[in-house]
């Protein structure tokens, strides 16, 4: 069966898109080419920034905020962490790391992995 509208609500996917497109942009300007990224969810940045992208999203349902974000960093030899600036990750990468970068919706945590 045919939708009446296909096309409904094709405004709101584009204004998503934009937004991503952007996020993506700002990214790309501060992050090292050969950053190890974790983010929330990976699958949308690692299509934008053609990078692989490790998820917390799992680690941190488990184990909490503060220990899954420590978790995903440790195993995976992260150097970056990218979260949307507002919410309790964000809220446990400060925690851990101190204030991030920002940059547009996203923040970002440079890591000293060398320590």
């Amino acid at each position: 069966r045919l939708l009446p509208n296909p096309r409904a609500g094709w405004g709101a996917i584009e204004q998503a898109h934009t937004k991503w497109a952007q996020s993506c942009s700002a990214l790309e300007s501060v992050l090292e080419p050969d950053a190890r990224v974790a983010t929330r969810l990976g699958t949308h940045l690692a299509v934008c920034l053609k990078q692989p992208i490790y998820s917390v999203e799992f680690a941190t349902r488990r184990n909490g905020a503060v220990q899954g974000i420590e978790q995903i960093v440790q195993t995976y030899d992260i150097d970056t962490v990218v979260l949307e600036t507002r919410g309790p990750l964000a809220e446990a990468a400060t925690t851990l790391y101190g204030p991030g970068q920002s940059a547009g919706p996203m923040s970002i945590w440079h890591l000293d992995r060398g320590a």
